[in-house]
């Protein structure tokens, strides 16, 4: 089995996960965990531009922005992977000011000020946004997690990436709602 259809078939797997449900931190530690995952294989399934790197050897720097909910779980998640030969790196930023020179973004419930100020700090640059507040892809977010029927699902917004020069795998979009605009 190859490795991108493994990660594929793990991401269908996830979708079936179910939240139960939230009665305190040990099940938002869980949440953001699996939420983690799922992050580390967007990454696989999306396609960024030549110019969005230095040069080949470049991590892939994903970041939070404010106060980072995964407590430790992103760092975990992706410690010592690769993707397409690139090391995965994680920054944690305390305002969307910062976001530069990163290519994934995750927007915390509650940061929607700094969401506004990071997409404005980004302009065009090609970096995928991820976030969880209700409305974030209809806002301009990429990519949105939400709860349904007690499990972790995702929405995305294939509009918001392709203007700035992303390409979401078909296989990825089929997983998630797309929502156009």
């Amino acid at each position: 089995m190859s490795g991108r259809k493994f990660i594929f078939i793990a991401i269908a797997a996830c979708l079936a996960i179910s939240l139960g449900a939230p009665v305190g931190r040990a099940d938002a530690q869980r949440e953001y965990q699996l939420k983690a995952a799922f992050i580390y294989n967007f990454v696989q399934f999306v396609d960024w531009p030549v110019g969005a790197f230095e040069d080949a050897r470049s991590p892939i720097v994903l970041a939070t922005v404010g106060e980072d909910p995964f407590q430790g779980a992103l760092d975990r998640a992706i410690g010592g992977k690769k993707v397409g030969g690139r090391p995965l790196v994680v920054k944690h930023f305390a305002k969307g000011l910062d976001v530069k020179g990163c290519q994934l973004i995750f927007i915390p419930e509650g940061q929607e000020e700094q969401f506004a100020v990071a997409l404005q700090t980004l302009g065009n640059a090609p970096v995928l946004t991820v976030g969880e507040t209700e409305g974030f892809a209809r806002e301009g977010g990429m990519i949105r997690f939400y709860e349904e029927d007690n499990r972790l699902r995702f929405e995305i917004n294939p509009n918001a990436a392709q203007k700035v020069g992303l390409r979401i795998s078909s296989r990825l979009l089929k997983l998630a709602r797309v929502r156009q605009g």
